[in-house]
């Protein structure tokens, strides 16, 4: 199943920067498909009359890591290691095989699906290194989950997406974000640099998955494990025959006949915007969204 995201970028208006980021997308994508851990891609195509290119991907109907969190407070251990396992092979893929940084890895951007197979998505930002040893230089991603060497504005590498992974899994096996960051931007950044690295001991958590923490959020880049080497950390070897049936638990997260509702209106919306736009869009949508359609649950006008 594919969902098709679009993007309408004007060539003339948008800064060069701008069509490098898609490009640079569209290139990861092509280059690394189909391996797991990554989020498949199937096509892109480029509309002349709009300006627009989308890119179609695969549709990943359990939503983000994000999305589980926001339905309850934080995710177990075993699911969470049989998780991680899988992101972390298409994350030494990236590393070690296409010399890629993706630069923007938070639960956001770790997606799965009701079958249970977590993924890695939005390569927009990922850059190409020469070799195993390049470092990058560029200040792009999500502050918030950006390495100590990131936010100095040094030059860095693959370290720094196992810092942001660090990150990413502390909030998902607590339900917390390890710093405060209601006082802003700059006051996250400076905790980031001088307060010593958060560790989740406090929350009774197993002694493999505070090591595993410890192990990502070293402050020195050179301390951190690779992806490869994480796949044997025993927070990831603990778990590997529990038997953790990832799809059951999506799906006692989410109702999967409800995605296929949301699919459904998602679709819809979709068809009427490419054909007719947004001007005759709510138009065509009152017809089909009345008190006994199937689609009208969660059906809003748009602004």
């Amino acid at each position: 199943m594919m969902f098709y995201f679009s993007y309408a970028y004007d060539f003339v208006m948008y800064k060069k920067e701008k069509r490098q980021q898609l490009l640079n997308e569209i290139r990861t994508l092509c280059e690394a498909p189909c391996y797991q851990g990554l989020v498949e891609f199937h096509g892109a195509f480029y509309t002349p009359d709009s300006g627009q290119i989308s890119i179609a991907l695969e549709y990943m109907d359990g939503g983000s890591l994000a999305d589980v969190l926001r339905v309850q407070k934080c995710i177990p251990e075993p699911v969470l290691s049989s998780m991680i396992q899988k992101l972390l092979h298409g994350l030494s893929y990236l590393h070690g095989v296409r010399h890629l940084v993706h630069r923007d890895i938070k639960p956001a951007n770790l997606l799965i699906n009701l079958k249970g197979e977590p993924k890695i998505t939005d390569f927009g930002i990922s850059a190409g290194l020469e070799n195993s040893m390049a470092m990058c230089a560029t200040f792009v991603g999500t502050v918030t989950y950006m390495s100590p060497e990131r936010i100095r504005n040094e030059s860095y590498s693959y370290p720094a997406d196992i810092w942001s992974l660090g990150l990413a899994l502390f909030e998902c096996g607590t339900g917390e974000f390890p710093y405060t960051s209601n006082e802003g931007p700059v006051s996250l950044m400076l905790q980031i640099l001088d307060d010593p690295s958060p560790s989740p001991a406090k929350y009774s958590l197993s002694p493999e998955f505070c090591s595993f923490i410890d192990a990502c959020l070293q402050k020195d880049p050179d301390a951190r494990p690779t992806a490869e080497q994480l796949l044997s950390h025993p927070f990831i070897t603990k778990y590997e025959n529990a038997r953790v049936d990832l799809a059951a638990f999506v799906k006692s997260v989410f109702d999967p006949t409800q995605r296929m509702k949301d699919l459904a209106d998602m679709l819809t919306i979709h068809y009427y915007l490419l054909f007719d736009g947004p001007d005759e869009l709510w138009n065509h949508m009152k017809g089909l969204y009345n008190e006994s359609s199937t689609f009208r649950e969660g059906t809003h006008r748009p602004k």
